[in-house]
């Protein structure tokens, strides 16, 4: 197996994965992996497999799971600190911090009557509105960066398992033309 080494290689190597992101990006769009799976199942059939490639997209995918969890909590933050700024009011326990994925049910009259419980005070039928808007902007933000986290760590999981697999595979028939028996404890 060889790695990119030449200035031409990381520049082929660069394009491929700037091309696997653009895979990405229409993946998240159509909401389907079968574009970024086909990438990966094509460059696993080569005859040298690009590893390099491979491990650096997963690193990619990873590193754009953590940014879409990170605005998650982002945006679940906001408008707890928001209400909690305005109004002096503690709404975690209808969108609790160590549980994001459920954020984007949360029921914007829910907020809005936890808000007039917690105040004591009638909260206009214009301001009532307004809350309700700021909540349902962010659940629905929140509701597509659930699909999104959904489809990237499923991608995330099936590169990293034709990652492990083929790892074992070259593991094993190294093994094997060197004549060495493969023990259990290596390939567990």
């Amino acid at each position: 197996m060889t790695y990119a080494t030449s200035d031409y290689d990381m520049t082929l190597l660069e394009l491929e994965r700037i091309s696997a992101m653009e895979l990405y990006e229409q993946c998240l769009s159509e909401k389907t992996t079968s574009h970024l799976e086909a990438f990966i199942e094509h460059q696993l059939a080569q005859e040298l497999v690009n590893l390099p490639l491979l491990y650096d997209l997963s690193n990619d995918l990873q590193q754009r799971l953590l940014a879409l969890k990170q605005y998650q909590f982002d945006v679940r933050k906001r408008v707890v600190h928001a209400l909690s700024s305005i109004y002096e009011t503690d709404i975690t326990h209808l969108t609790p911090a160590n549980d994001l994925n459920s954020y984007h049910l949360v029921k914007p009259q829910d907020v809005v009557q936890s808000v007039r419980l917690q105040t004591h005070c009638d909260i206009s039928e214009q301001e009532s509105e307004i809350l309700q808007n700021m909540v349902q902007s962010s659940t629905t933000i929140c509701s597509q960066l659930f699909q999104d986290i959904k489809l990237t760590t499923r991608l995330v999981t099936i590169l990293d398992d034709w990652l492990m697999a083929y790892s074992l595979t070259t593991i094993r028939q190294h093994k094997h033309w060197m004549g060495d028996d493969i023990t259990p404890d290596l390939i567990q």
